[in-house]
């Protein structure tokens, strides 16, 4: 009787081709929100495949990432997942944040000190990767992602001095961030 074939008996080069094939069929982002990273049947079927077309699927897709309010518990979902598929993981260039709730300073500045602590890696772009037109109100905010991580090895109490500072910009902008 002839052995019936298999995926995982292909070789390594021709199974990542596949996962590929599977795994990036379309160009569109994956929406990872509050329910979770979405992921397809193949990741489910067993762990050298999970582990495999993981690496793969979390690396090579786009991903947007929707958090509400400003809120880090999809930010801290999302770095958890991406540790235990890569433990280098620090920031997918693949991933856009986008905020689908409203001004939140106590959920900002909370996921601002987690950034600090490196508890989640997803942040909101530099300035100077801003799309033109991008409002004063998210050009600010990215200056205090860049701010946060320019500013490790600083005591947390001065680097939230600084926050401070440009939270009166961000009310000045919009009072809804009082």
């Amino acid at each position: 009787m002839a052995a019936r074939p298999s995926l995982l008996g292909l070789p390594g080069e021709l199974r990542n081709r596949i996962y590929r094939d599977a795994l990036l069929t379309d160009d569109s982002d994956v929406i990872v929100d509050a329910t979770g990273v979405p992921e397809p049947a193949l990741l489910l079927t067993c762990k050298q495949i999970r582990a495999e077309g993981g690496q793969i699927y979390y690396s090579e897709r786009a991903f947007s990432i929707h958090i509400s309010d400003y809120d880090t518990a999809v930010a801290v979902k999302w770095t958890r997942r991406h540790r235990l598929i890569r433990e280098d993981y620090k920031i997918d260039a693949k991933c856009r944040v986008v905020n689908t709730g409203y001004p939140h300073w106590v959920n900002l500045v909370s996921w601002l000190e987690r950034l600090f602590n490196e508890e989640v890696f997803l942040r909101a772009f530099f300035p100077s990767q801003a799309p033109a037109g991008t409002s004063t109100g998210l050009l600010t905010i990215g200056a205090m992602f860049a701010s946060v991580q320019a500013m490790r090895g600083q005591p947390w109490s001065r680097v939230k001095t600084l926050l401070d500072e440009q939270h009166h910009i961000l009310i000045s902008i919009d009072k809804q961030w009082e």
